[in-house]
């Protein structure tokens, strides 16, 4: 009997051990997933609402979008088009994700989108475990949401281009390194990622890699790096991601292609301005004052405490800083000036913002409070006025009734500043979503519609490019070959004798033309017109 009793103890606390234990996993569970579920639901929400109401943007997305739609038209995936004429710019792994969405779904805005939403979505819950494993999760959740109201990060993610799925590749190889520890096996992954970021924008796609190997030169593990297998198996391996498409361009159009993506494509960029891409030593700082507000005022402080922690408690998270000063610095060297080439810093700017907000919420020194402080008050200055005079009313009430009672409440406070900033940048936001058909897409689409009712070959388009007139939108939404004329003294090289041709051009230089051809409107948009003209016999137009 005594046997039986102590059994069926040790099965009751067996069974009462088990259901602690699950209830702790399930706890624990829960607070690891509630925060990866709030910040995969904020990002899919900003990023992917109304995606695809907007026309597509002149020259880069279109471009990528019109090359992608060439090659599934054409079948031929190796060598990038546009206008049916090989393009040797960057490699085609984004024309390749753009190229496939289109073969299942359709050549549309959305999809031309798509790959970079979806890498955006991708970043922001990258930016959110780098921010866990470096400082908590309450860090990584608000670095999530700084990136989320940042007006240029969002905007590009709702951008057709390769910039965000660069960052993401770059960030997964980052994300892959702070993991490495002392498993030298991360080399493998780390280099996998570079070498697809090569093929998404060539040589800047090593920058993850640069920053990766000036953070082991500072952290001391050169040698033990250099001594690992993995490293150059792993190096290896990226060459053999990045070199047969290179090795391919290179065998089927020699000398072109060498000229075009070695000379013009990389280092023309580097040396020499390029598409009048010019900008000073300042450039990049007036990028962020503009686009990167209001948390551009936050940053200065979150690099300030990123480096203390790394002085105080070794080098370990130094890859943070690195990124942002590295990034920053060489392109404000470089010749051509393009305000996205900032894109990589965002995410871990974002991170190191987020240290401070959250320092400053959880009061943990006067230090943090203060900066937050000051930084809010810079905000103020440039913000719209009634954001500023809300929240200025919100914390004059609050220090009244702290003062009533004698304390005053530090964290509240904090949070009422934390909550202008969000404010102000949810602010910035908003007119990315409010878009208005493009006159040059609407009437592209026209084009797309005669041209189906031709009988025979799809007759040429005729597109005089100007302000708000693009040739990239042209061909793309109408699916038609393109002509472009400079000039008015350009159409007889282009009209066919006294055949009638189709051409969009600003409604302006209707009357200029009208003695030498008989016009026809076809439809209007705005400035714009799409019109048929033929050549008068006898104009003396030569």
């Amino acid at each position: 009997m005594e046997l039986l009793v102590k059994n069926s103890l040790s099965k009751a606390t067996f069974r009462r051990t088990a259901r602690s234990v699950l209830l702790r996993w399930q706890v624990s569970s829960l607070s690891t997933i509630w925060p990866m579920f709030v910040v995969c639901f904020a990002a899919i929400a900003v990023i992917f609402w109304r995606l695809g109401q907007e026309n597509l943007h002149d020259w880069d997305e279109a471009v990528y979008a019109q090359i992608s739609k060439e090659m599934v038209k054409s079948g031929d995936w190796l060598t990038p088009s546009f206008g049916y004429e090989p393009w040797f710019d960057k490699p085609p792994l984004f024309m390749w994700i753009t190229a496939f969405f289109y073969s299942w779904f359709g050549a549309n805005e959305f999809w031309s989108r798509a790959g970079s939403a979806f890498s955006a979505v991708g970043v922001v819950i990258l930016t959110f475990v780098i921010g866990r494993r470096l400082y908590n999760k309450y860090v990584g959740m608000i670095a999530a949401l700084v990136l989320l109201t940042s007006w240029q990060f969002v905007r590009f993610a709702r951008f057709g281009m390769t910039d965000i799925l660069l960052t993401l590749l770059t960030y997964l190889a980052i994300h892959a390194y702070l993991r490495n520890g002392s498993d030298q096996k991360s080399w493998y992954l780390i280099w996998t990622y570079c070498g697809l970021a090569i093929m998404v924008k060539s040589v800047v796609g090593l920058i993850g890699a640069g920053v990766i190997m000036v953070d082991v030169l500072v952290v001391r593990r050169t040698a033990q790096t250099l001594r690992s297998r993995p490293f150059w198996l792993g190096l290896l391996l990226a060459i053999l991601i990045a070199a047969p498409w290179h090795a391919f361009m290179w065998m089927t159009h020699g000398r072109a292609f060498v000229v075009q993506y070695f000379g013009y494509t990389l280092g023309a960029h580097l040396t020499q301005v390029v598409e009048q891409h010019i900008g000073g030593r300042s450039f990049y700082l007036n990028v962020f004052q503009d686009e990167f507000f209001p948390w551009i005022y936050v940053l200065p402080f979150g690099l300030s405490h990123h480096l203390t922690r790394v002085f105080r408690e070794g080098p370990s998270s130094l890859i943070l800083s690195l990124l942002v000063v590295v990034v920053f610095g060489l392109f404000t060297l470089a010749s051509t000036k393009v305000a996205w080439y900032m894109m990589p810093i965002y995410p871990a700017a974002a991170v190191l913002i987020a240290s401070v907000l959250v320092d400053a919420s959880q009061s943990r020194g006067a230090v943090a409070f203060s900066e937050l402080v000051v930084a809010t008050c810079l905000v103020a200055l440039f913000a719209p006025l009634k954001l500023t005079l809300g929240f200025a009313c919100a914390a004059i009430l609050l220090l009244a009734v702290c003062f009533a009672k004698g304390n005053l409440m530090y964290q509240l406070l904090a949070v009422i500043m934390c909550a202008f900033l969000f404010a102000v940048g949810i602010n910035g936001l908003l007119p990315l979503y409010h878009a208005e058909a493009k006159p040059a897409a609407t009437l592209a689409r026209m084009a797309a519609r005669t041209g189906t009712e031709h009988r025979g070959p799809i007759e040429p388009i005729i597109v005089f490019p100007s302000n708000g007139l693009r040739v990239q939108t042209v061909l793309f939404y109408s699916d038609r070959p393109v002509r472009v004329a400079d000039s008015p003294g350009d159409l007889p090289r282009l009209v066919d004798g006294s055949k009638t041709q189709e051409v969009i051009l600003p409604k302006a230089m209707i009357a200029s033309l009208a003695s030498a051809y008989e016009i026809s409107p076809l439809h209007e948009a705005r400035a714009l017109a799409y019109v048929t003209i033929r050549r008068i016999r006898n104009s003396g137009q030569q």
